[in-house]
């Protein structure tokens, strides 16, 4: 036993002083192989337009030189879409990957040219050349002999759910309609629309307020020259909203002037506005005592002022 023990160390002694001085006479060829290549296409047979993956791999032991050309210089009716370039370095060796999607619209058999590849050790040695094998893609228009799309498979049906699950599947529906009409008609109730407020004509805004002054019987009362002093504002804020004519800021002299150099009134309305103003400060100002006649002239003038310069009596 002890014989035969001592024959098999001696044994995987010598295979082991074998294997070293084979490694050491492959030395001088290692150059040869310092770097190593590889590209691959992930389908070589397309439709136009379709997309597909080409891929370079490089390995090289750290410290050597390498040069790669870009692939778009060998590119005959093929069209690079993106591509990137990743680099890492593992145990003293460093691996490139080049990566490009790629696409072709021109039907036919398309050859890649792999990238040039050259690489060397140290700035003053040589370079040497890697060649690779170029690929065919082979590109086929989308249409068949009849003019018809390939690659698109047939419509499936359309599948019919189970009978066990329909009414539940109708009743289910029912209820959530239901519930969003409910839910619907409280948040209306909550919530009221609000209308925007109708926008009254000028001469509607003063018929109103004189028919207002009318019913409050200032005169009456005694209350005559509170009545002309509303009557007065009453007509110049009609002028106003009706001919954005500052009216109330002004006084009667000055309205009045300006009133005669405006093509906004005919001579007939300014006349009757000088008439009826000029009436209306007497009795603010001068203390005059009007008639029951004369009070009655002045809101005539001012319904007849207004029924003569409203937009509709205009327009005709």
């Amino acid at each position: 036993m002890r014989v035969f023990s001592a024959r098999i160390i001696f044994g995987l002694l010598c295979a082991g002083w074998l294997s070293v001085g084979g490694a050491s006479w492959a030395q001088p060829d290692q150059a040869k192989s310092l770097v190593a290549a590889s590209v691959a296409l992930s389908r070589e047979s397309i439709f136009i337009g379709e997309k597909v993956a080409y891929k370079v791999n490089i390995s090289y032991p750290c410290g050597t030189e390498v040069d790669i050309a870009g692939l778009e210089k060998n590119l005959q009716g093929i069209t690079i879409l993106d591509s990137r370039r990743s680099e890492r370095t593992f145990f003293n060796k460093t691996r490139v990957t080049l990566a490009y999607v790629v696409t072709s619209y021109s039907v036919g058999a398309h050859k890649i040219a792999a990238p040039e590849i050259q690489y060397r050790q140290g700035s003053r040695s040589a370079w040497n050349k890697l060649v690779l094998a170029d690929t065919i893609l082979e590109v086929k228009s989308s249409l068949d002999s009849k003019g018809e799309i390939q690659g698109i498979g047939a419509l499936k049906p359309v599948l019919d759910a189970p009978s066990r699950w329909r009414w539940p599947l109708i009743i289910a529906g029912l209820a959530i309609l239901a519930a969003g009409l409910f839910i619907g008609k409280r948040y209306r109730a909550a919530h009221p629309a609000v209308r925007a407020p109708q926008v009254k004509a000028a001469h509607e805004i003063a018929y109103a307020q004189l028919q207002a002054l009318k019913q409050r019987n200032l005169i009456q009362q005694g209350l005559v020259k509170e009545y002309f002093s509303i009557i007065s504002d009453i007509v110049r804020h009609y002028l106003e909203n009706r001919f954005s004519i500052r009216a109330p800021e002004m006084t009667t002299e000055e309205f009045l002037v300006y009133a005669q150099a405006s093509a906004l009134l005919g001579s007939d309305h300014k006349n009757l506005l000088k008439h009826f103003l000029n009436s209306c400060d007497m009795v603010k100002f001068a203390k005059y005592a009007p008639a029951a006649a004369e009070i009655e002239d002045v809101f005539a003038a001012a319904i007849r002022l207004i029924d003569q310069t409203k937009l509709e009596a205009l327009a005709a």
